[in-house]
């Protein structure tokens, strides 16, 4: 369904794939600020995997909780409550949220290893499971995502597909909770590194295009480059490098949906030497030529 264009332009659509599960993706941008508000008949979970744009989440009387983009995030949403959305005037969002019954989330817990079940009730339990420790969407996320946002089928049949597109997503996000190390606690013991580690992650989110070298920021923070290597990934699940090509990716994909600039001034704006190393680089990240991704839009 398409956004009424005094509203915003982009679109949305809702799939019952299942008594269980149900799909909502989107996107979209708003030419004003907009606030939903739903009351909610019954218990169930939200994962929200948000490519970019920033959902802003409001349980009425409880908590507020803004899931980020680049990232998955894990709501437990009691009956009774009434949750707000709140988007932002001129920012785009492109997302896919997977509404899961409390009983299927229930299935999915069985299907881990016994130790690995306990830390995903844990998380359960909590009204924003992962909140500060969301995780990264990953290149395979993103293409699963893209895939379910432009299916060319309809029907029965486009169902169908999505349904296999979101089982796939449901595994991956699954296998965060077999495969991914530990955090190292010799390099999270204290306070002070952790801080210290919080200022390189703010200075990148200014200079994820042309980040200063490692053994620049070594100094800035007063850290070895193996510990201030191993301490960021430990802290935040990835490397400083990638980082900072997700960073670039996640612009990407707001200056490609904006369409306010051609390919090639997105990739000066990036910071590409060439355009054609912006599109190789894309296409490496996401599965997809940015023409392709841009031409996909149906805004």
């Amino acid at each position: 369904m398409e956004l009424d264009r005094k509203i915003g332009h982009g679109y949305w659509q809702l799939n019952r794939l299942d008594p269980d599960i149900t799909s909502y993706s989107g996107r979209c941008s708003y030419n004003q600020n907009i606030d939903l508000s739903s009351y909610i008949n019954q218990e169930h979970f939200i994962l929200r995997y948000i490519v970019s744009g920033a959902i802003k989440i409001n349980v009425k009387g409880v908590q507020s909780y803004s899931a980020p983009q680049g990232k998955i995030s894990l709501h437990h949403v009691q009956a009774g409550e009434t949750i707000n959305l709140f988007y932002p005037k001129d920012m785009t969002c492109s997302f896919v949220a997977l509404y899961l019954s409390k009983s299927y989330m229930e299935k999915l817990c069985l299907l881990l290893p016994h130790e690995n079940q306990k830390k995903l009730r844990m998380l359960l339990d909590q009204r924003f499971g992962l909140e500060g420790h969301e995780i990264e969407l990953s290149a395979f996320d993103r293409s699963q995502i893209f895939q379910i946002q432009n299916l060319s089928a309809s029907g029965e049949l486009k169902r169908f597909a999505i349904k296999s597109k979101v089982r796939e997503l449901l595994s991956h996000w699954l296998m965060n909770f077999t495969q991914c190390p530990e955090p190292d606690s010799t390099l999270l013991a204290t306070v002070h590194n952790t801080e210290k580690f919080q200022k390189v992650f703010d200075l990148l989110k200014t200079h994820y295009i042309s980040p200063p070298p490692t053994k620049e920021i070594s100094r800035l923070i007063g850290l070895n480059q193996t510990t201030l290597r191993r301490g960021f990934r430990a802290t935040y699940g990835k490397s400083i490098s990638s980082h900072c090509l997700e960073k670039r990716m996640n612009r990407a994909c707001e200056l490609l949906l904006s369409k306010r600039m051609n390919i090639s001034q997105i990739s000066d704006d990036l910071g590409y030497a060439h355009s054609t190393n912006f599109t190789s680089a894309f296409k490496k990240y996401f599965g997809v030529l940015p023409k392709d991704f841009r031409a996909k839009d149906t805004v």
